[in-house]
């Protein structure tokens, strides 16, 4: 059975002169991980870390939005692989099209 987890996070050891920190999404597959960089920047207290999203922040329903489509997109693509080949590596997942922004 494909055991798999796809979440946003706050990187917080990688903060700017500005004080904010990129917002990253860690794909986890089979015990395996990996990290996709997102194009926000936010500060500490603009996110949720217990709801996973954006908060405090201006366009955060659109933000949020495009973070859920693509998660979605993502683990669609995690199970279309594991449908057509029976396996999924997380090399694969982020050389992939759909995973870059």
């Amino acid at each position: 059975m494909l055991k798999y987890t796809v979440r946003p996070m706050l990187w917080k050891h990688r903060i700017n002169k500005k004080g904010e920190s990129p917002l990253m999404l860690c794909i986890t597959v089979n015990r395996k991980r990996t990290y996709l960089k997102t194009p926000y920047k936010l500060q500490e207290s603009s996110w949720d870390i217990k709801a996973g999203k954006i908060i405090n922040f201006a366009g955060e329903k659109t933000h949020n939005a495009w973070l859920r489509k693509t998660i979605q997109e993502i683990e669609q693509k995690i199970i279309s692989q594991d449908l057509e080949s029976g396996s999924v590596s997380v090399r694969t997942l982020k050389n992939g099209e759909p995973l870059t922004f």
